[in-house]
């Protein structure tokens, strides 16, 4: 006899045959007062004759090879027949008992209900004693729509589904978000705590000793309970028995989604499992878009904490982090924005409050802290480092932080494995990056944890040593222009954790001096504050620019001592507020300047931002009387030429205007002023357009001498400029779309909106007429990003009806099989159109009719 078919059903003329395939995953070998499952599955196949039965069963145990893999093997333990691995059992069927039940009717299916009782009696544990606490919170509701989406498609595809989420981030406020597209009551969601979990046995004794109950017992109350979730809680997989662990889990959850037909399994894990079989979900720290969103809807926020500035603000607080957003909006009930910025635990020498510490990260935290092991010894010098940068490193970089010996991926690996550090990747434009760069971060809640335990001496040496790394020795001179940090960040293409890194390493050294009232580690750190600025500037990083000086006028505020220092700093942050499109209140800022603490020079450069400001609000008569005052000022220098050229360009007759224009661009050629004489020949290049003339050779020429001379802002320009004329997608070159792409990275990074614009509209020709869809959808992914920072639902829309027409593909394959970039394309058209994916897959027409 061979082994059947367990899915054939046969038949054949009087004679059939039933084969059944029986799962028997609750089925448990009892040990003194612990269980122990020792079955897999039995394959059984029923012969019917006449009269006559024959039950033929081949029964299946789980063993484990010394590979540690578990495998499904004939059960010995039992007689079996040694060719077939089975045994039958002959037995005959009285039909008359088939006559009596007829007759019985109504009384029969009592006997029959009576019966099945009898035989599977219902659970007494009572599921109340580990109902979480997921709660139905509106701000959760309308953020991660990715994650949620593929969370519940996975569920109702298997019904079991991973769910990656470190401390803090959320994942009881996420859950409760997909509860009801699952169509589970609040009260219906239960927790088992899966932390300690080995092996099976240990931890069907652990349920026993906790619960009184067997895991069969919970799961028969869940089969009894309808639609719910269970949550098994808190998998371990960054352990060496990892890969056996979420086997075991994995086992248990497809039992209870067997079991309990209605009931959908999470299983929760801090990191992401290497060899899980399910679908996997991972929550990140919410971006900056999805915190505004999350901050309005919140119960504890409101719509005022959504606008850029402030959300801006609260994202630098709090990392996107939830649990840390839901504190922040909690503190702002009772403190204004500025004071809550000013507490932030990364401006100090300590971390934040240890209230509500998980025990797993203190536990891992303690256990290096005090290791006499070498090697977690340097780890935990590794993890003090990195909690000194919230934007986290480099390894390479910090590879002689601790001098002649060298950190390496060994200390890496040891935090890793304890889910002390993540791993992110450097950004990239280039949807086909492999995301070769890396940098270490250690998570918000860790890095406040390890920088309030460990000792302030100690805490003061590290940060030293990071300062020393970044900005040289002698940083307290303001000499810091020839520290490789610095040359990085002079040039405008340079990685934005690096510049948030070393601006946030500055505002806590000027707290520290300030809270130290050390005189001359106040005037060392303030050098440091304003070199650093300047360099910025210079690099064109206005936002990080105006972020810094915002911070530094707040610690200077109030201090008498200090107010010569506190009006340079606004002088800059107005300079700097006027480059990203801030104009009012750059207006504001300069305006309200004491020009008696500037520099003639200084005078004359707020003076001339003034001017550019009221050109910019379209206030003519005031440009130009401010222009005509910072002429004065010294009619000898770049500032007074430039001034000049604001006057000249409100000359109605356009031949006089651009001869006038022409005149002052020579005049800047001979003066070697490159950034005005590039500013003279972009608007001349629009006096020419507006001709009609062919302008596409002087704005290469352009771009390439501003590129060349580090004049990325007016490079940027130019490039735009060109790659916006007619047809310009067809001829640019390889290096000048690459130009295009840099152009978009700085606008991305500094948010200057209408530019912003043009750029995002050229470079998504380029890819439109290669037929680029990998590239249209993450182009898509980033600009979508800034658009709905600023509230800027038409735009996202427009280029959505676009990628409808070319990327309906994307919907039809489904949310959990696209890459990120289709997956957020997905979501924001479902989100969009109120339409779920089921209707965009079947009508591509009646979707793209929603967008418009």
């Amino acid at each position: 006899m061979h082994e059947p078919d367990a899915s054939s059903i046969r038949h054949g003329g009087g004679h059939s045959r039933l084969n059944i395939q029986a799962s028997s995953l609750f089925g448990l070998e009892h040990y003194g007062d612990s269980f122990e499952r020792i079955q897999g599955y039995s394959m059984a196949q029923i012969d019917i004759g006449k009269a006559e039965r024959k039950l033929t069963s081949w029964p299946r145990r789980l063993i484990f090879t010394t590979g540690g893999i578990g495998k499904l093997v004939r059960d010995t333990a039992q007689d079996l027949d040694e060719d077939t691995g089975s045994f039958s059992i002959s037995y005959a069927v009285d039909h008359s008992l088939s006559r009596t039940v007829t007759a019985l009717g109504a009384n029969s299916r009592s006997q029959s209900s009576s019966l099945s009782t009898e035989l599977s009696p219902r659970s007494t544990f009572d599921l109340s004693v580990i109902r979480s606490a997921t709660s139905a919170s509106k701000a959760h509701a309308n953020v991660r729509r990715v994650e949620q989406e593929t969370l519940v498609q996975g569920l109702q595809s298997d019904r079991v589904v991973w769910l990656s989420a470190d401390w803090g981030l959320g994942h009881d406020g996420f859950l409760g978000s997909v509860r009801g597209s699952l169509k589970v009551p609040l009260e219906q969601v239960y927790r088992l705590d899966f932390s300690d979990f080995q092996t099976r046995s240990s931890f069907f004794d652990a349920l026993q000793t906790r619960f009184n109950a067997t895991f069969q017992q919970i799961g028969e109350s869940l089969s009894d309970a309808g639609p719910a979730i269970m949550i098994l809680d808190d998998i371990d997989v960054n352990s060496a028995q990892a890969p056996q662990v979420e086997f075991e889990v994995e086992q248990l959850a497809m039992a209870l989604a067997d079991f309990a037909g209605q009931a959908f399994v999470v299983i929760r894990s801090r990191r992401r499992p290497r060899n899980a079989q399910f679908q996997i979900v991972e929550l990140a720290p919410l971006d900056e878009a999805d915190l505004a969103i999350y901050v309005s809807e919140s119960e504890i926020g409101g719509s005022q904490f959504g606008k850029p500035n402030a959300a801006s603000k609260l994202y630098r607080h709090t990392d996107g982090v939830p649990a840390r957003i839901d504190d922040a909006l909690r503190d702002l009930e009772i403190v204004s924005m500025k004071d809550l910025i000013a507490a932030n635990p990364d401006f100090g020498a300590t971390g934040g409050l240890q209230a509500g510490v998980p025990e797993a990260l203190a536990t891992s935290v303690q256990e290096l802290r005090i290791s006499k092991d070498r090697l977690e010894q340097r780890a935990f010098e590794l993890l003090l480092a990195l909690s000194a940068l919230p934007q986290g490193e480099q390894l390479a970089r910090l590879k002689r932080f601790l001098g002649v010996h060298p950190i390496g991926p060994l200390h890496a690996r040891v935090l890793a494995e304890r889910a002390l550090v993540d791993t992110i990747g450097l950004t990239s434009l280039d949807a086909s990056d492999d995301g070769t760069g890396k940098a270490l971060i250690v998570p918000r809640p860790v890095r406040d944890y390890v920088r309030e335990i460990v000792e302030a001496d100690l805490i003061r040496e590290t940060d030293r040593k990071i300062l020393s790394l970044y900005f040289g020795e002698n940083w307290s001179s303001g000499e810091i222009r020839k520290t490789s940090t610095c040359k990085r960040v002079r040039a405008a293409l340079c990685d934005g954790y690096e510049i948030q890194n070393a601006s946030t390493l500055v505002v806590r050294t000027v707290r520290g001096a300030f809270h130290n009232d050390n005189s001359i580690e106040i005037d060392g750190s303030i050098r440091l504050a304003s070199s650093f600025i300047e360099i910025l500037i210079e690099g064109a990083h206005f936002r990080a620019a105006a972020g810094l000086c915002e911070d530094m006028i707040d610690v200077l505020d109030g201090v008498e001592s200090q107010e010569k220092c506190r009006t340079i700093f606004k002088y800059e942050y107005g300079r700097s507020l006027r480059m990203i499109n801030r104009t009012e209140e750059a207006r504001d800022v300069l305006l309200g300047l004491d020009t008696s603490y500037l520099t003639k020079s200084q005078s004359q450069q707020s003076a001339l931002c003034l001017a550019l400001c009221y050109e910019s609000l379209g206030a003519m008569a005031d440009a130009s009387e401010t222009a005509k005052r910072a002429i004065v000022i010294d009619r000898r220098t770049n500032s007074a030429l430039q001034a000049k050229v604001i006057i000249a360009e409100q000359i109605s007759d356009n031949e006089e205007r651009e001869a006038e224009l022409r005149k002052f661009l020579r005049t800047a050629e001979k003066k070697q002023a490159s950034i005005l004489v590039s500013n003279i020949r972009i608007e001349l290049t629009r006096v020419k357009r507006r001709r009609g003339e062919d302008v596409s050779n002087s704005l290469r020429e352009i771009a390439f001498s501003s590129y060349k001379s580090g004049d990325f802002y007016n490079s940027a320009r130019a490039i735009i400029d060109l790659a916006s004329l007619p047809n310009a997608e067809d001829v640019l070159t390889i290096d000048e779309r690459e130009r295009l792409i840099e152009a978009y990275h700085f606008l991305y990074n500094e948010r200057l909106f209408n530019l912003f614009d043009r750029c995002h509209d050229a470079l998504w020709r380029v890819f439109e007429a290669s037929g680029d869809t990998e590239n249209l959808l993450n182009l898509f992914r980033r600009s979508s990003f800034i658009w709905r920072l600023n509230g800027r639902d038409a735009q996202e829309s427009k280029y959505l009806s676009k990628l409808m027409g070319m990327a309906q593909e994307i919907i039809a394959i489904g949310i959990s099989k696209a890459n990120r970039d289709g997956a957020y394309f997905i979501v924001r058209v479902t989100v969009i159109t109120g339409k779920a994916i089921s209707e965009l897959s079947q009508s591509k027409q009646v979707a793209k009719d929603s967008l418009a």
